[in-house]
């Protein structure tokens, strides 16, 4: 059984930030059989676009382009079968959800004081 996992994050000129997690999962139950699974989750944030002469807010077929948050979680699974030399079966689905466009509260900070 064999397993490996990443995550990697990263930043495009300030306007784009992401967020991605891979894990994978083999297994050989015996020499012709063999079963894979693979995870992936995906996260994007993108920022406000804006007119990088005036610094206003970018409009887009009519519609202001504000911050938004892009989820997906992909599931890949194979199974492989040979029943005779030279000859391979393969069995595989792919499913992958993905959350529409979020638009995200603005970010506000409270204090309490207590006496």
């Amino acid at each position: 059984m064999a397993t490996s996992g990443d995550h990697a994050r990263g930043r495009r000129q300030l306007v784009l930030d992401g967020e991605h997690s891979r894990l994978k999962v083999e297994y050989q139950l015996t020499r012709d059989i063999f079963f894979r699974y693979v995870g992936q989750y995906s996260a994007q944030v993108r920022d406000t676009l804006r007119d990088p002469r005036t610094g206003d807010q970018l409009i887009v077929n009519g519609t202001p382009q504000g911050r938004s948050t892009t989820t997906e979680f992909r599931n890949d699974l194979l199974f492989s079968y040979k029943p005779t030399p030279g000859t391979v079966l393969f069995f595989a689905t792919a499913r992958r959800s993905a959350s529409p466009t979020l638009q995200l509260p603005p970010f506000s900070r409270t204090a309490t004081a207590s006496s």
